[in-house]
């Protein structure tokens, strides 16, 4: 059985607050994770990139979040994504494999599966990224990387992970752990704390976590492109 720190309650409402942070132990392992309440309009949800791999602190500099994780996959060889990058209506990288989180025009995230080289009409999206890993499917765990021709066998083993779901009401949870567990691992994580729809980014020596001005989880190498949730003043 997990355990679950007492404010379990809060970390499921949201606290009633636009984004809250919270950390809690499932199976031995620390997690830390944000809920935004993106339905409230009071935050909203980008996408950075960099045409190279830099530094988690450069590649925040310009957008000042309240909270980031880490994003789609990269190859450290070209420093270039390997998935599709939207960024204020611009596809900045190419790539046609893995589940879709998208940003439309006003606001909503969207979480969906796309076939293999299938392309998407961005037009509707204003930020997003491909190439994620769904591990929660309608409330149901079950990843399945082969059939998203994810071919990493490393993909199936235990690392530290990153990811980020939805519940029903479109609140938007992110998630990360240093911790090395397995994707039903962190997809059991998630569901606990009411994700229906849920994926896991890049992670191992990629996991990062940062949260109010402070990186809770550092990456172990640059990175190129980040997911990034601010505070509407």
């Amino acid at each position: 059985m997990g355990i679950v720190t007492t404010a379990l309650l809060l970390s499921l409402t949201g606290g009633g607050r636009p984004i809250s942070y919270n950390s809690f132990e499932f199976n031995h392992h620390l997690y830390h994770m944000v809920v935004a309440n993106v339905p409230g309009g009071f935050c909203e949800v980008k996408t950075v990139q960099n045409d190279w791999l830099v530094t988690a602190h450069k590649l925040l500099a310009n957008s000042h979040p309240v909270v980031a994780i880490t994003g789609t996959f990269f190859s450290p060889g070209s420093e270039k994504a390997v998935a599709e990058i939207l960024v204020d209506g611009n596809l900045v990288s190419r790539g046609a494999r893995g589940t879709v989180v998208a940003v439309d025009w006003y606001g909503d995230v969207k979480i969906f599966d796309v076939p293999f080289n299938r392309r998407i009409d961005w037009s509707k999206y204003q930020f997003g990224l491909r190439g994620a890993v769904r591990v929660v499917d309608g409330g149901l765990v079950r990843p399945n990387p082969v059939a998203q021709r994810f071919h990493d066998s490393n993909i199936w083993g235990s690392a530290a992970r990153v990811g980020l779901g939805l519940k029903p009401n479109g609140a938007l949870l992110l998630f990360a752990t240093k911790d090395h567990v397995t994707l039903s691992e962190l997809g059991r994580a998630m569901k606990l704390h009411g994700v229906r729809n849920g994926v896991s980014l890049d992670g191992g020596s990629s996991t990062c976590f940062y949260y109010n001005g402070k990186f809770l989880i550092e990456p172990h190498r640059k990175l190129c492109n980040m997911l990034v949730v601010s505070q509407k003043l």
